[in-house]
């Protein structure tokens, strides 16, 4: 599968057109670690520098996935703000492969667009924190830290505002606790207690938290318990453990054990899993097939035992779900095609980053009316996309994917 590929764009201002680039998730780039502020650390391109686009004729420059829809309807009054930008600018966008002073370029113009047209705090704050992303690829922390600040300003304003429109709830979770890390980042600690403290309660009241904002938050939490008094009174239901299974943490310490003797060795066919369709649904066969995968995992030892726990509950949902429809299987995961070899259309599985979710889903085909999706988390991006899939959320975990265990989501279509 190619690691990237080209689209034309039309410019909603003056009817050009345009070739931009767009990165696969999973081939152009791995997400190996994510940052507090959700800056994902990568191997290959970096996404941060593709999610803004210009036109290269008129230097309308703006989100890509916004871009038809321009933060003003005044076109006319848009055509002479766009005056200002020089050719230079311009030549930049020319060109589908980014930089990261190139992209920064581009940044700054969607930051003046949204001043001009007086746009949202909280978007002139998103983008002030793309661009200290951009300073924290490029290595100059002074800027980076100095773009931090700026953001936190808007995002203050944002939040203190009663006029301020967010597009979605998620947005506005997303803005708090941004304003919360980015406060922690700058050592402005009473004012994170202050952003976290608001969206924990916002969770209290309901609002679900992705498992990497929630596991951020935690860590944040822990240390400013030791700098902030009122930090300290505060329960963010760390120490609510539930009751362990007693059974299953003896069957993860068997598959453990299981997977150290065999080193890994044991593969999918050898196992022969698929011939007995009966035997395949037993619990033991589940951890068998889940351990020969293991071997694509790097350093195992090292798994959390919540997070391997967490990744096996997925496992079995899917497992069972594929037990009781036969279903066929679109997607991409570490070599999990191997598990899904449907015998009919009625229903289907999809494994892959939120980001392909729907390419995968078109190929289940339009008479499949059973779909469970399985949706790797890599970059906070996937995490506003998964608002706008139009898919029902069961459940949340982790998935073995590209050699790591990845946050996900459980949908059902």
């Amino acid at each position: 599968m190619r690691p990237y590929w080209y689209e034309e764009r039309t410019c909603p201002i003056c009817g050009n057109t345009f070739q931009i680039k767009i990165l696969r998730s999973g081939y152009a780039y791995r997400v190996l670690a994510i940052d507090i502020d959700m800056f994902p650390h990568v191997e290959g391109e970096h996404p941060v520098l593709y999610e803004v686009d210009m036109c290269p004729k008129c230097g309308y420059a703006y989100y890509r996935n916004e871009f038809d829809k321009p933060p003003t309807k005044n076109k006319t009054e848009l055509i002479k703000f766009l005056v200002k930008v020089p050719a230079s600018d311009k030549a930049i966008a020319a060109k589908p492969d980014r930089d990261p002073e190139g992209a920064l370029k581009i940044y700054q113009w969607v930051y003046r667009l949204l001043e001009f047209t007086n746009g949202p705090k909280h978007k002139l704050g998103l983008t002030l924190h793309k661009m200290a992303w951009i300073y924290r690829l490029i290595g100059d922390e002074n800027k980076e830290r100095e773009y931090l600040a700026k953001a936190l300003q808007m995002y203050e304003e944002a939040l203190s505002s009663t006029k301020e429109r967010y597009s979605s709830r998620d947005m506005f979770v997303k803005v708090i606790y941004s304003a919360g890390v980015i406060a922690y980042m700058l050592g402005y600690y009473e004012k994170s207690v202050k952003y976290l403290n608001d969206l924990l309660k916002l969770e209290q009241a309901g609002q679900k938290l992705s498992p990497v904002m929630r596991k951020h938050v935690f860590d944040v939490w822990q240390d400013l318990r030791s700098k902030v008094a009122s930090a300290r009174d505060i329960d963010i239901g760390e120490d609510k453990k539930e009751e362990e299974d007693v059974t299953e943490e003896a069957m993860l310490s068997a598959l453990r054990n299981a997977y150290r003797t065999l080193e890994g060795k044991l593969s999918v066919k050898e196992m022969n899993i698929s011939s007995d369709k009966k035997a395949f649904y037993t619990p033991l066969k589940r951890f068998y097939l889940a351990m020969s995968h293991l071997a694509f995992l790097e350093d195992f030892n090292k798994i959390d035992a919540d997070n391997w726990k967490s990744f096996m509950k997925i496992f079995y949902r899917v497992m069972e779900f594929f037990g009781r429809t036969s279903a066929k299987y679109a997607g991409i995961s570490s070599g999990y095609e191997l598990l899904f070899d449907g015998r009919n259309s009625s229903a289907c599985i999809v494994i892959s980053p939120i980001s392909m979710v729907e390419d995968y889903v078109k190929q289940c085909g339009g008479r499949t009316k059973n779909i469970m999706v399985v949706g790797i988390i890599e970059t906070e991006e996937d995490e506003a996309l998964a608002s706008n899939l139009g898919f029902e959320v069961v459940d949340e975990g982790m998935w073995l994917y590209d050699g790591r265990l990845y946050p996900c989501l459980l949908f059902k279509k």
